[in-house]
């Protein structure tokens, strides 16, 4: 039988990393900081905090944060370019601007539109439309995500590979 448990909203996307696991002077996002420049040609300090206008015109466009001081935004930055979706933990988009990404004959305009994103960072210019759960992922620059219904990974995801941790249970493959 799954147990279910019932957590405050504030709390989504926050403590993805046990304490136990985190070296002496590190919080549970100096992973994804070390990886921003690999991935996305980034630092954590090329993102700035929203301003109260795009806040505004975020909000205007159906979208709701569970803490809007920890959505982290590039220079080049169109809140219209972002509708009905939710955010929590520290979510950092880069650059956005209006157009389409195409792959084959499947065209997707870019943004964030329909979607939750939990935690995330998000390359420039991807074309995110329709994915209720997206869940501590680094989402790549020019990347087309569409009407997929979760994608999360967890502090015990094996990305099919089956390897267990010092220290872990062998029910976590499950």
């Amino acid at each position: 039988m799954n147990t279910i448990f019932t957590r405050t909203l504030d709390g989504l996307g926050y403590h993805f990393i046990a304490g136990d696991y985190l070296p002496p002077g590190r919080d549970e996002y100096y992973l994804r900081d070390t990886q921003l420049k690999r991935l996305l040609g980034r630092t954590p300090e090329s993102y700035r905090r929203l301003s109260d206008s795009e806040i505004e015109a975020l909000v205007q466009n159906g979208n709701h944060s569970a803490n809007w001081d920890d959505v982290f935004v590039s220079d080049t930055f169109y809140p219209a370019l972002v509708q009905n979706s939710f955010f929590a933990g520290r979510v950092r988009i880069g650059n956005m601007e209006s157009g389409t990404l195409k792959y084959h004959d499947y065209v997707q305009r870019t943004g964030i539109h329909n979607s939750v994103l939990i935690s995330c960072d998000v390359g420039d210019n991807a074309a995110i439309n329709n994915c209720p759960y997206i869940s501590h992922y680094i989402i790549g620059n020019g990347v087309i995500l569409s009407n997929v219904l979760e994608l999360d990974t967890t502090n015990h995801s094996k990305f099919g590979e089956g390897i267990v941790k010092e220290g872990e249970s062998e029910d976590v493959r499950v």
